[in-house]
């Protein structure tokens, strides 16, 4: 089967499902959501302790996230740069673990091989699940990112009679044929599921820029005509501003902070690959908790 004719009879072939979109790779911003992650399940579920095992590619979303099935009695666990040493962390992945989050590169680096071949964990394994799958296209270059276009590696652990999902909102043409190769899609049957774009509680405005010399004027379209000593955080909507690079990302701080009263000018803050993953974190949970 080709990618070519997946969507002509589709009513034979349900699923691939999707996630909401996320920014190219290019753009840096206050917060960049991108999530692939691997998910794997108990051959004998309990619906106390529910098998699979996720992973994903950024540590800050995968830290975020985490704590949703763990709230619903899901023991899920991350495997990142922070806790591959914990002592008891790959014992629990082997055994009791529902759901393991990681990033393509930690799926198939050396550490994960061992995991891979270790047949308590292979009986256990039922999904692997890639979300945000275009990211395969807009992130796997040989530049950024490259493992995502290795993933189909993982086809060599688990064999064809555990399913690959891919879960993407915005797959072209061009990204669905470069998904399909990539993790071997073809060799069985195959279900796709278009569920459409409608999204009621999202819409586009665009707008052309009111000075294209200095796009950050535009910025001030966001903020309360009025700013003073009594301005507070609820009266600045909550944003997420995407620029071309980490210089006009932290240029756009320095401009917002300049316009704002002291007092809420920590509400502001870049966020982009190179800080450090306390700072991330930090940045993350002043934007959920608070700030803008």
């Amino acid at each position: 089967m080709s990618s070519s004719n997946v969507f002509s009879n589709t009513s034979t072939l349900p699923t691939s499902i999707s996630q909401p979109t996320t920014p190219s790779k290019r753009r840096e911003a206050s917060f960049t959501p991108h999530t692939p992650f691997t998910a794997r399940r108990d051959h004998s579920p309990s619906i106390r302790n529910p098998p699979s095992t996720p992973s994903r590619p950024t540590t800050l979303l995968t830290n975020a996230q985490t704590p949703r099935p763990t709230e619903k009695g899901i023991n899920a666990l991350v495997i990142n740069e922070d806790t591959t040493k914990t002592a008891h962390l790959w014992k629990d992945i082997r055994t009791t673990a529902a759901m393991v989050y990681m990033s393509p590169e930690m799926a198939l680096a050396e550490s994960f091989h061992k995991l891979w071949k270790d047949s308590r964990f292979r009986n256990r394994l039922t999904a692997v699940v890639v979300d945000e799958a275009h990211c395969i296209d807009e992130w796997g270059g040989d530049d950024f990112r490259p493992l995502y276009r290795k993933l189909s590696t993982l086809r060599s652990y688990t064999g064809y009679e555990v399913p690959i999902v891919s879960c993407t909102a915005t797959a072209r043409t061009s990204t669905f044929d470069l998904i399909w190769n990539t993790l071997g899609y073809g060799h069985r049957p195959f279900w796709g599921i278009d569920v459409g774009t409608d999204r009621p509680n999202l819409f586009y405005i665009t707008r052309p820029y009111s000075d294209p010399k200095n796009p950050f004027l535009d910025i001030l379209s966001i903020l309360p005509t009025v700013l003073n000593g009594d301005t507070t955080t609820s009266d600045i909507p909550k944003t997420i501003l995407y620029f071309d690079s980490e210089a006009m990302c932290r240029e756009a701080v320095q401009f917002i902070r300049k316009i704002l009263p002291p007092h809420l000018r920590s509400c502001v803050h870049a966020f982009s690959s190179d800080l450090s993953e306390k700072a991330k974190r930090a940045a993350w949970n002043k934007f959920q908790d608070v700030f803008t």
